[in-house]
């Protein structure tokens, strides 16, 4: 399947965070007596006035290694031009990789922002359907044969117990772990002249983002964590596809992806009606758990700034959200118009009656997650 870009990670936008990344800085130094008024308004007017093209901008990063490298030079020209001696303010007390680091925090805040209305709408679905199916009984299945009985209800909310479960964790450790980083070469801020904590709060403030108790360049477990839970986010949503799907095998038939004509069906065989929508969220995700350990083999940095692995965590962070993304998209017609053959279900009991206490505990999940 095709998974299409998010803004938040297009060029443009890159080089647009880095900028403000840059213009917040300068406003911070001033504000911190780390350089003059003029110099900073010197800094953020030429900037403003005449942005750097995204294009050529990242070609120039890319020969250099880095975004940070010729935008500075970008900045620091213009500044220069508008006010004599101002350039040496131009990213004073940061490094490279701090504008790269935080760049990448501020791009996964702006794609979470699209991706938690659809994980709330999915929410909401899979709780109607728990709802809805609370009384209807079905086979209960243990390693792909039918055991016990239990209801659609209570099937329908251990999915959303999974997904809303995995919808928290990725909260959580977004607050925890997209924090704002600066540290300059070594991470002791050393060329603040002693402010660098009043910069850094400065900083985050202009900027929207938690100020962390000291630079984390060479510790990245923030964003292992955060890749983490999105890999966890994506196996209940494969968990979810999966039972759909099964369901929806011709000698099964209890449940159907809703009917959208040219959809679901065969080139060959005409009389299949294909699970697509969960063949294309299990696609999507496929490759999210062999991301997150990619971020983990990061992990182990040398000294003070790592050599590489950083330069790589923000196209692998792309890549989950946007397979994340893809997944959600594909999914949400699916449980919002899902089929049920409740007369199938029962049909296949075989005699088995007793769902045990399936409507408490779908009542509790419930109760767990209420939604908005």
């Amino acid at each position: 399947m095709m998974i299409t870009p998010m803004p938040a990670f297009s060029a443009a936008r890159t080089v647009a965070l880095a900028v403000e990344f840059e213009v917040a800085l300068s406003r911070s130094l001033a504000e911190c007596d780390c350089c003059t008024n003029a110099s900073a308004e010197a800094i953020v007017a030429s900037t403003l006035e005449a942005p750097p093209e995204p294009g050529p901008m990242i070609e120039a990063a890319r020969h250099a290694g880095t975004l940070a490298i010729p935008l500075v030079a970008h900045m620091k020209a213009a500044a220069e031009r508008t006010l004599a001696g101002s350039a040496d303010a131009v990213h004073k007390g940061a490094t490279s990789q701090d504008v790269a680091d935080t760049v990448l925090v501020m791009q996964v805040r702006e794609a979470l922002g699209v991706l938690q209305p659809l994980a709330e709408q999915l929410a909401r679905h899979l709780r109607d359907l728990a709802k809805t199916g609370e009384a209807i009984p079905m086979t209960g299945r243990t390693l792909l044969q039918p055991g016990e009985a239990i209801t659609f209800g209570y099937k329908a909310a251990q999915w959303l117990a999974g997904v809303a479960d995995a919808q928290l964790r990725v909260e959580a450790e977004a607050r925890r772990g997209l924090v704002l980083q600066l540290g300059g070469a070594v991470g002791t801020l050393a060329a603040l002249e002693g402010k660098g904590a009043a910069v850094a709060s400065a900083l985050g403030r202009l900027l929207g983002l938690p100020v962390p108790a000291a630079p984390w360049h060479s510790r990245r477990g923030n964003l292992a964590a955060f890749g983490a839970a999105i890999g966890i986010y994506c196996g209940a949503l494969g968990k979810l596809a999966n039972d759909i799907a099964l369901l929806a095998q011709a000698e099964v038939s209890e449940a159907f992806e809703p009917r959208v004509e040219g959809r679901g069906g065969s080139s060959v065989m005409t009389y299949k009606r294909n699970a697509t929508g969960c063949q294309q969220a299990l696609t999507a995700i496929g490759p999210v758990a062999g991301l997150v350990t990619t971020l983990i083999t990061q992990l182990p940095l040398e000294h003070e700034r790592g050599l590489y692995g950083w330069q790589g965590t923000g196209e692998i962070l792309s890549q989950m959200l946007e397979r994340t993304h893809a997944a959600l998209l594909a999914l949400l017609p699916v449980v919002a118009g899902l089929e049920i053959d409740h007369q199938q279900m029962i049909q296949a009991m075989g005699g088995r009656h007793d769902t045990g206490e399936a409507a408490r505990l779908t009542r509790a999940i419930l109760d767990t997650f209420p939604g908005n």
